[in-house]
């Protein structure tokens, strides 16, 4: 099944969660979060905490950070609490995205979470993140006809990519094994939060409650 004829068989506007793990080979699922999120008072939000803290990881961290565009400290959600309705959601949806490995009760042991800011020509080499087990990328603003965010299945021997165009209030969860990347956008503003987790299975708790993700 290809891409596009999971995108024409689904309507974004009507199913909040599209899994595409079929096409892939990995998990990856798709979430609508604009009844739960306020996109544009997020987006005011994050202009606010860039005049703050306007220095980019990605001017002294270049060696570490595979994103060239602004962006924030991974451990944002310690420096301020913009993130946190946001942050709220995430764990549901992680619990969702994660219910078969860690059905037993699970709590999220390590966490971080950051905002990019892109401009035109800005992008993201492609990565994945091998330290993690669950990423995502949620997406405040975009401007029309955005750049894709470009998943591959390299593990795989018959390589192949997706591309996948974001949406205002659009949420991508994936296995972080999994390789992504942005090319150079073409828009002149994109404003994405990524943030990766690792799982820790667990029992006799409220699965997953964040153990270490205190201000």
């Amino acid at each position: 099944m290809s891409l596009e004829t999971i995108k024409n068989k689904y309507n974004y506007r009507q199913h909040t969660e599209i899994d595409i793990d079929t096409v892939c080979n990995f998990p990856l699922c798709i979430f609508d979060l604009s009844y739960k999120i306020d996109a544009d008072k997020l987006v005011n939000e994050i202009y606010a905490f860039k005049e703050m803290y306007p220095s980019s990881m990605s001017e002294y961290n270049k060696d570490y950070t595979n994103v060239r565009s602004w962006h924030s400290d991974y451990a944002t959600h310690k420096m301020t609490n913009i993130l946190d309705d946001l942050i709220e959601v995430q764990k549901e949806k992680i619990k969702k995205f994660s219910y078969r490995s860690c059905r037993d009760g699970c709590i999220i042991n390590t966490f971080n979470i950051w905002i990019n800011i892109y401009s035109t020509d800005d992008f993201t080499a492609r990565h994945k993140h091998n330290d993690y087990c669950v990423s995502t990328v949620y997406y405040p603003f975009v401007e029309d006809d955005p750049t894709p965010i470009i998943f591959d299945n390299n593990n795989f021997s018959n390589f192949k990519e997706y591309k996948i165009i974001p949406k205002k209030n659009m949420l991508i969860v994936f296995h972080s094994s999994l390789y992504h990347r942005v090319p150079k956008t073409k828009e002149s503003c994109r404003i994405s939060i990524s943030s990766n987790s690792s799982l820790e299975r667990t029992s006799n708790i409220d699965p997953f409650i964040f153990q270490q993700i205190g201000k």
